[in-house]
């Protein structure tokens, strides 16, 4: 299995940044000797992980540079992420482009059993298994990252469930990952994110912490939770067992009672996530301020929990992923109106939503996998 010690991981995430460096502009870079560059530069050549390209002609006396780049050809990565109903699976090179992608169904019971075959369906689709350097799982529920374990998924039936065994075939590493803090490392990764504190709210009320440009996830991964944050312990009952969490609020059963003078029997058909959206976009056109009212109950909600966080962490951004269906342009206006009258810490605060197309998508799994190569390893 690939080993890497965390200068290797240095020059690989300073040639990822910028393909094409020389030896010199890595020294100048990382500030390491030039000994040591040419030794790490020289053992990840041999680990297939880089190549040089060819030798620049120069227009000045001197030995010509050599420009190294990240080795696509010898070396890839790739991840799977586990849906609702199916595995999406992402495959590609060291630089994180796409070289493959398929979807294999699985039902709620079979995910531990698809995941074990997933090696043999790879090998099916022409991977080289040698090849991989680092795979990733992309789950929900809590994940800890140490023991590979998820719990609180909706396959997991409250046990716990330690995904890093069922790959066994793979000869590489395997990084298990929170989808919320996925796709927060994708943005981040792939330059669309850039700031270095961050509150990502995700499609649920899910969400993730970035602190000093890192996913923080405490020591068992329930860090950043924010729907199970309590707003009133004489609130609703929450599936956590506390009472008056964000999520809690959001919850079918809470909707059904606030919203009980305006429901009708189609709303009432309604799974909770699909009612929601329906009652969001009621709001953005609606012109009942009773109804209206009460939404903004439900959104005053959100928004001081938001807010607290901000106060507490001081964070940069608040980014919102636009596939919770709460978000629509008139709750963006007035959540963001709610938290820059309410936190403290609101000078330089940015609030935005991200759009998550099905081609991000793609590129979490890498995102995972890339980051496991790059970043020095936690202690």
């Amino acid at each position: 299995m690939l080993q890497l010690n965390d200068t290797e991981r240095t020059v690989l995430a300073c040639l990822w940044r910028q393909d094409g460096l020389s030896r010199a502009r890595i020294t100048a870079l990382t500030k390491l000797s030039k000994a040591t560059i040419s030794r790490v530069v020289n053992q990840l050549m041999e680990k297939r992980l880089l190549a040089e390209q060819e030798v620049e002609p120069r227009k000045t006396r001197g030995r010509p540079s050599t420009p190294l780049t990240l080795d696509g050809n010898s070396r890839s990565v790739g991840g799977v992420n586990i849906r609702s109903n199916c595995f999406d699976v992402s495959l590609g090179d060291l630089s994180g482009r796409i070289k493959d992608f398929f979807s294999i169904g699985h039902g709620r019971t079979d995910v531990e059993e698809g995941l074990a075959a997933l090696p043999e369906r790879l090998i099916e689709r022409g991977v080289e298994l040698d090849r991989l350097v680092s795979f990733s799982i992309v789950t929900p529920g809590i994940v800890e990252r140490a023991t590979a374990s998820v719990t609180n998924a909706f396959y997991t039936g409250g046990e716990r469930v330690f995904l890093g065994e069922k790959l066994g075939p793979l000869d590489c590493p395997v990084t298990v990952e929170n989808d919320a803090n996925s796709l927060i490392y994708s943005e981040i990764l792939f330059g669309r994110v850039r700031e270095t504190d961050i509150l990502y709210i995700d499609k649920g009320f899910g969400s993730s912490l970035v602190i000093d440009g890192r996913v923080f996830r405490g020591p068992h991964g329930s860090a950043g939770e924010l729907g199970h944050l309590q707003l009133d312990p004489r609130g609703p009952l929450c599936w956590c067992g506390k009472r008056g969490c964000l999520s809690a609020y959001f919850a079918k059963e809470s909707l059904m009672e606030m919203f009980s003078f305006h429901l009708n029997e189609s709303h009432l058909k309604q799974p909770e996530r699909a009612l929601l959206g329906v009652l969001s976009q009621e709001y953005a056109v609606s012109s009942d301020r009773k109804f209206a009212g009460v939404f903004e109950q439900l959104l005053d909600l959100l928004g001081a929990a938001i807010a607290n966080v901000v106060d507490f962490l001081g964070v940069e951004t608040v980014v919102l992923n636009n596939q919770n269906p709460v978000y629509n342009s008139r709750t963006f206006d007035y959540l963001r109106e709610y938290i820059f009258t309410t936190a403290i810490k609101r000078k330089n605060l940015k609030f935005e939503t991200v759009t998550v197309s099905t081609e991000r998508l793609m590129l979490v799994p890498l995102a995972v996998a890339l980051s496991a190569l790059l970043e020095k390893q936690e202690v």
